[in-house]
């Protein structure tokens, strides 16, 4: 399961510039790290936490939340991904857009790999969660 996240807020200023720019580097100096609880669980206050929130009102402007965490995996095959999220999260993996589903099955090569979930800020989960048997959840 993944241990380590990084946030990064998008807001109304950010949207020009397209969301290409954001997911293709989730590891640059605008996504904040945060790290889950024991359980794995990433919480709601958790995010707030990690990107310094004081109250709701500071999520007027904001277009989407973005959560990325990496892996690795040893050899190309396919491994089942499972998310702890609600359904109208958007999902990328290694920057490409990639329909989300709660358990997917996605074929991989061997390496490292980026996934980024997009969250409705308005509308935080109580928390968000990803796991796979198959890979390593980096702590980067």
């Amino acid at each position: 399961m993944a241990r380590q996240w990084r946030l990064r807020v998008d807001r109304y200023t950010n949207e020009q510039f397209g969301l290409e720019k954001i997911i293709a580097d989730p590891a640059g100096k605008q996504w904040q790290p945060a790290i889950t609880l024991v359980d794995r669980r990433f919480t709601q206050d958790a995010m707030r936490q990690s990107l310094q929130l004081r109250n709701r009102d500071q999520t007027k402007n904001w277009i989407a939340l973005f959560a990325a965490a990496s892996f690795q995996i040893a050899r190309k095959s396919e491994v089942t991904l499972q998310f702890s999220a609600p359904e109208d999260t958007r999902l990328w993996i290694d920057g490409k857009p990639t329909p989300f589903a709660k358990r997917q099955k996605i074929e991989l090569n061997a390496g490292r790999h980026d996934l980024v979930l997009q969250l409705n800020p308005r509308t935080l989960p109580e928390f968000i969660r990803a796991q796979c048997d198959q890979v390593v959840f980096l702590a980067d």
